[in-house]
């Protein structure tokens, strides 16, 4: 057998090694292109359901918080108006300035 036929053999022999090692990620990535469809095709109706749910329970929380704080909101509101109305009806007596206590300390 001459040189050029091992050469040959060689280029053949690498060439299968080369397919085979190509061909198994190739496979993989077909079926992971495969189940991705299949995944794409089935979530938006569980994403769908899964919203719903979200909604409602936000809605839910937004009711019994308002419940629960519209009572304590509206008595800050009508402690801060009823203080609003004395503070306006009141004479004010006069801060002292800064330098009049300055002057008392001495």
């Amino acid at each position: 057998m001459s040189l050029e036929t091992w050469r040959d053999i060689s280029i053949v022999y690498l060439s299968l090694n080369c397919f085979v090692i190509l061909i198994i990620p190739m496979v993989i990535f077909y079926f992971a292109v495969r189940g991705m469809t299949i995944v794409n095709g089935k979530v938006p109706g569980y994403l769908g359901k899964a919203q719903a749910f979200s909604r409602q329970a936000r809605e839910q929380t937004q009711a019994f918080s308002d419940r629960v704080a519209g009572p304590v909101i509206d008595a800050q509101t009508e402690l801060t108006r009823t203080e609003t109305i004395v503070r306006e009806l009141l004479p004010q007596n006069e801060q002292p300035s800064k330098n009049e206590e300055d002057s008392r300390e001495s």
